[in-house]
């Protein structure tokens, strides 16, 4: 039985139920799907497939280059709550997929909101 994203995250490692996404191709999370065989990401505007805004895969492997096209599709008008939140259920199952880690780990910012500016590390 496949379980929502959000469902899925919070099971007990020891839980033997399925990834909420394909061993392979293309992952469809409402609004947004990744595109395997373009190596993208396609946002659709709407349920009638109006037209996408798309990404190449590899545009989002750094924290920066993620949060740059974050902030992209924030500013386009017909974006709402749920294109966010599918594009972020998306990039969740497939850096899970093919890279085997959650995005908090991949983009190495776990604990990142406890640390003030004047932390060591911090920019």
């Amino acid at each position: 039985m496949r379980k929502t994203v959000q469902q899925w995250l919070n099971l007990p490692k020891s839980s033997s139920l399925y990834d909420p996404y394909p061993p392979a191709g293309d992952i469809e999370m409402g609004l947004v799907h990744f595109d395997a065989v373009q190596n993208a990401f396609k946002i659709y505007q709407g349920a009638e497939c109006d037209g996408t805004y798309d990404i190449n895969a590899d545009r989002i492997l750094s924290g920066a280059g993620f949060l740059d096209f974050l902030l992209q599709v924030h500013m386009k008008e017909w974006v709402t709550g749920q294109h966010l939140k599918d594009l972020l259920d998306c990039v969740t199952c497939w850096l899970h997929r093919e890279h085997g880690k959650l995005p908090q780990d991949f983009f190495d910012v776990i604990g990142g909101m406890n640390i003030g500016l004047d932390h060591p590390g911090a920019p």
